[in-house]
């Protein structure tokens, strides 16, 4: 039996990638109990990828939910940095629908959450952030970082290119933008993914 569970992020990349690069995204259908992608990616008719669309969602704390929150000695929330195992985990999932496929694999990553941003994206990716203290001085953090990039770093060469959206206007103005690409096949990404 197909099911339609569309999410917001693939609303938006649909518009988005149409708008910017002329893709069109053709949703795959889904049966049950099979791993599949959410799109195949088309220009002028012709497959040129397949897509899976993740959405990062705000995520509030509750006794059930403590998803990288715990309670302080006062009964407050506090967050420790999880962002690293919230991406691999979007990771992780998928590789598993994109294996299967004899195209390009994009992961497009959709950002709601204010607790993340792209720069969380690059040090999972790569097992650390750079950082600049007060004085200028670089600081190499590993943390928590390194040890989440372990677990994904056989995965992440099978992605010809993971993108990141960022849906939070002050972010987007922090940042001067709303989409990044952090990918491995170059041609592939200049090929298609370019401003025309």
């Amino acid at each position: 039996m197909e099911k339609d569970n569309t999410t917001k992020g693939e609303i938006l990349v649909k518009s988005f990638f149409k708008e910017r690069y002329a893709l069109d995204f053709k949703k795959i259908s889904t049966k049950k109990q099979l791993k599949t992608a959410d799109f195949f990616i088309k220009k002028d008719k012709n497959k040129i990828g397949v897509a899976e669309v993740k959405d990062f969602i705000e995520i509030y704390p509750t006794e059930k939910n403590s998803y990288g929150y715990k309670k302080d000695d006062l009964g407050l929330w506090t967050k420790k940095d999880n962002s690293a195992n919230r991406i691999s985990q979007k990771i992780k999932e998928s590789y598993k629908q994109l294996k299967n496929y004899n195209l390009p694999k994009i992961l497009i990553l959709v950002n709601y959450a204010l607790d993340l941003d792209f720069l969380d994206l690059k040090g999972t990716l790569e097992g650390y952030l750079i950082y600049s203290d007060k004085d200028g001085n670089k600081i190499k953090n590993l943390s928590p970082y390194n040890k989440t990039q372990e677990k994904i770093k056989n995965k992440i060469p099978n992605f010809d290119a993971i993108f990141w959206i960022e849906t939070d206007s002050k972010k987007i103005l922090e940042f001067k933008n709303n989409l990044f690409c952090l990918y491995n096949n170059e041609k592939f990404i200049k090929e298609f993914f370019t401003i025309k």
